[in-house]
């Protein structure tokens, strides 16, 4: 312990201060005496003698104990072995792995995988010590094989690794490959050494045989380790070559497509795809082509294909990129195709006389669908048709063989009777052909009438058909002979066919003819310019109108006025503008400011029809006019109906005001109507006659803006009552309106009673009331008062005019409010006001 400042004695107050310190072993506990506590260094007062101890024990030595575990198989020995270890003390921990187990390395207070270990125990310890069961090498693909080309070493060059259980690297150890499908070529490097990276590379494997799904199989001299296949991968094929290429061309048949197959190789014969654009095909010989090549489904396989239109030899040049394939060119030898159709080559429409063989034979070919002739086929030539009695008609053959050339023939002895004469040549399926010839006799001679024409409508053809029979000076039918017919009384129309080819009966039928314009009288005549044969004349027909047609049917619809018959003339035509039509296939419909359905009766002119109705309504009327359910052309129509006469009655005349000073206008209204309360329009001034009983004047008679109203101004400087008589358009009114002009008097109007606050839907308190008084102070009785609220908001119910009574006061006793608010009354005299009366309040 030392004491600072160290004296024998001290003062008074004087303070020590006091520094324990323990030897190696020991520590300090605290103060005993006149200080206490552990505080060090530690302050003393010297205010009397004093003494103090200070207390040191001895440390005791720090034990530690190391925990030994095992993870796996195997033991660990510890030196020295003991329970507890002192602190700072040296052990060592030897790991021994049982059979078929590996020490892998320390966990826990150790790391690493050093064999022995040193632990310096400074702590309590825990270690493990981690063993592994010894398993087999490992053969894993560094580098897996993709697809490559055919007779080229794989890229990339695929690649193995061997490595032990704990994955270090076996080198020197031989690593073979194998295919799963066909082999590696000769050269192909197949055994490798691993090298010191347990790697091996096969950098020199070909394959010349192209497909897919190819495997490569890994194997080693190392017993343990396993045997390793490859992903799947495809070899292609090499660049194709020309020279191995081949093709296989068919002989062909016209009209029919010939196959041409072409298979490109490469070098190592594999077939090779997506070369169609290289192939060239170039057809000469008897036919010219250059077909398309398309790829086939099968891999290398091409295909074209051309149908050769003649029968010979061809030449199929076949290229690749400019130079021929093997066998290059090829030759198809092309067939005529089966006989398809036969056909006329000459012979056909030969005139002779009866009994007498033609001039030339009928011939025709065989050929197939390309046109190419055909041999060998038998043809028929039969007699099919002849004039009525004809005998002695025969052919010189009845079939014949084609030559090379595809060509038949026979040749056709005339029979006994004139016209014409068939004959068939036919070959089995293949089809038929019909020669026509003649047999003439003598000219024409008579034109007779063989059918009438009878009474038909308009615009179609004339019913029954009229035709004419041409015959020779033996009464035989002659054809070929052109008759013309015309119309006598008319024309035929447009279309209409008038001239017809006898036909081998003789007969000219026409079926076409058609006339437009109805008539009776019509006769027909026929003639011809063959010389010698007379015309003809039929009986006299008729022509009668079609059936109506709304297109070209009209109408007249004339402007109607009120109360007067307004009469519609309705035409009907056909299509052809001939009248017709019956009064039951029209209806007329009225709409608009007047409504009727009409009925519809003749008139004297055929097709002229007329409808009738009496309108009352002035105003714009639609006219609906249908011939058999469709309109007629114009329709709807518009008739505008104009009011009656002035009705003296049902207009009117008012004057307003009716009571107001001398000096003063009042304004006539007059409102003029007829019977059926129309209202006229369109008077004049000069139309009205205005009178008076009484002295006043009046300024002219206008319309206004509003239909049928008119209005003019009547002043008076006397006064007195005047009645006011109008005349218009020659018609006195009924209507006398009396003015009354007062004489000039002046008074104000005062408010009386103001309304007071009141209540929603109960009458104004006060009531309101105001009071009229003249100039001179006396009251004014009898006067109108009119009263409104001054903000133009609407009053509910109550009198809202009220006369001044005898003492000149207007009481408003009912006025409502049906609306909470503050509201103002105005007041309204004839000679005075407006007056306003105070706001109130109006509340629920």
């Amino acid at each position: 312990m030392s004491v600072d400042p160290a004296k024998d004695q001290y003062e008074s107050g004087e303070q020590v201060t006091l520094t324990a310190t323990a030897t190696v072993g020991w520590r300090f506990t605290g103060w005993q005496g006149d200080l206490s506590g552990s505080t060090n260094p530690a302050t003393l007062v010297m205010n009397a003698d004093k003494s103090v101890t200070a207390v040191f024990v001895q440390d005791e030595p720090d034990l530690f104990v190391l925990a030994v575990q095992v993870q796996g198989q195997g033991s660990v020995s510890v030196d020295p072995a003991k329970d507890q270890y002192e602190s700072g003390e040296q052990v060592t921990l030897t790991a021994t792995a049982s059979q078929g187990w590996r020490f892998m390395n320390w966990q826990g207070d150790l790391s690493g995988n050093t064999n022995p270990a040193t632990l310096q125990m400074n702590a309590d310890k825990s270690v493990t010590a981690v063993f592994r069961q010894v398993g087999p090498s490992q053969m894993e693909i560094l580098q897996q094989p993709s697809e490559s080309t055919a007779g080229s070493a794989l890229v990339p060059a695929p690649a193995v690794k061997l490595s032990d259980d704990l994955g270090s690297p076996i080198s020197g150890s031989s690593i073979s490959v194998s295919l799963n499908n066909n082999t590696f070529t000769s050269g192909s490097s197949a055994t490798i050494a691993t090298n010191e990276d347990g790697e091996a590379v096969f950098d020199n494997l070909i394959i010349e045989t192209a497909a897919t799904g190819y495997r490569i199989t890994f194997d080693s001299d190392v017993q343990d380790a396993p045997v390793v296949q490859s992903d799947p991968f495809d070899i292609r094929a090499a660049a194709p070559v020309a020279e191995n290429s081949t093709a296989d061309v068919t002989d062909g048949t016209a009209g029919e497509q010939t196959l041409i197959q072409i298979t490109v190789r490469d070098q190592f014969d594999n077939p090779v795809a997506g070369t169609a654009d290289q192939l060239r095909v170039g057809v000469s010989g008897a036919n010219s082509a250059s077909p398309v090549v398309i790829e086939t489904s099968v891999q290398g396989r091409y295909s074209a294909v051309y149908t050769p239109a003649s029968a010979g030899t061809d030449q199929i040049a076949i290229e690749f990129s400019g130079t021929p394939i093997s066998g290059s060119p090829y030759t198809s030898t092309v067939s005529s195709g089966a006989a398809e159709s036969i056909e006329m080559i000459s012979g056909n429409n030969q005139n002779g006389r009866i009994n007498q063989e033609l001039d030339a034979p009928f011939v025709v070919r065989v050929v197939d669908k390309s046109g190419n002739p055909v041999a060998g086929v038998t043809v028929q030539f039969t007699i099919t048709d002849t004039p009525l009695g004809a005998i002695g008609q025969r052919m010189s053959n009845t079939s014949a063989t084609t030559n090379t050339d595809g060509l038949a023939s026979s040749r056709l002895t005339l029979g006994s009777m004139p016209g014409e004469y068939q004959v068939v040549a036919s070959a089995g399926d293949v089809g038929s052909v019909t020669f026509r010839a003649r047999a003439e006799l003598l000219p024409p001679s008579l034109l007779t009438i063989v059918q009438q024409p009878a009474s038909t409508v308009a615009g179609t053809s004339i019913d029954p058909a009229p035709s004419v029979r041409v015959t020779d000076s033996e009464n035989n039918p002659v054809e070929g002979v052109a008759i013309i017919v015309s119309l006598n009384g008319g024309e035929f129309s447009d279309g209409s066919t008038t001239e017809v080819i006898s036909g081998a009966n003789g007969i000219s039928g026409f079926g076409n003819l058609v006339i437009n314009a109805a008539a009776s009288g019509y006769t027909l005549t026929f003639s011809s310019l063959v010389s010698g044969l007379a015309d003809v004349t039929t009986q006299s027909f008729t022509v009668r109108a079609a059936a109506g047609d709304p297109a070209s049917s009209i109408a007249v619809v004339p402007d109607g006025v009120a109360g007067q018959e307004t009469s519609i003339i309705i035409r009907v035509e056909d299509a052809y503008g001939n009248p017709t039509g019956n009064a039951s296939d029209l209806t007329v419909d009225v709409a608009g400011k007047n409504e009727d359905n009409l009925s519809v009766n003749d008139l004297d002119n055929p097709g002229e029809f007329i409808a009738e109705y009496k309108p009352e309504t002035a105003g714009t009327d639609v006219i609906t006019i249908r011939l058999l359910g469709v309109e007629i052309s114009g329709s709807p129509y518009s008739s505008v109906v104009s009011p009656a006469d002035v009705d003296p009655s049902d207009s009117t005349v008012d004057a307003d005001p009716e009571e107001l000073k001398v000096g003063e206008t009042s304004t006539v209204t007059i409102v003029l109507r007829d019977k059926y309360q129309n209202l006229i329009s369109g008077f004049a001034a000069a139309d009205f006659v205005v009178s008076f009983d009484g002295v006043a004047s009046a300024g002219p008679v206008s319309e206004t803006s509003v239909a049928g109203t008119y209005q003019f101004e009547v002043t008076s400087d006397t006064p007195g009552e005047v009645e006011v008589y109008v005349t218009a358009g020659g018609i006195a009114l009924d209507d006398n309106p009396e003015i009354e002009f007062l004489p000039e008097i002046s008074y104000s109007l005062g408010m009386y009673i103001q309304p007071e606050n009141s209540k929603v839907n109960q009458p104004v308190i006060g009531p309101p009331a105001v009071r009229l008084t003249s100039d001179a102070g006396s009251v004014v009785s009898g006067i109108p008062v009119t009263v409104r609220e001054r903000g133009g908001q609407p009053i509910a119910s109550g009198t809202l005019t009220v006369n001044t009574n005898a003492d000149g006061i207007a009481r408003f006793t009912d006025l409502v409010f049906s609306v909470r608010g503050r509201y103002q009354l105005e007041f309204t005299a004839p000679l005075d006001g407006p007056i306003n009366s105070r706001s109130f309040q109006v509340s629920p």
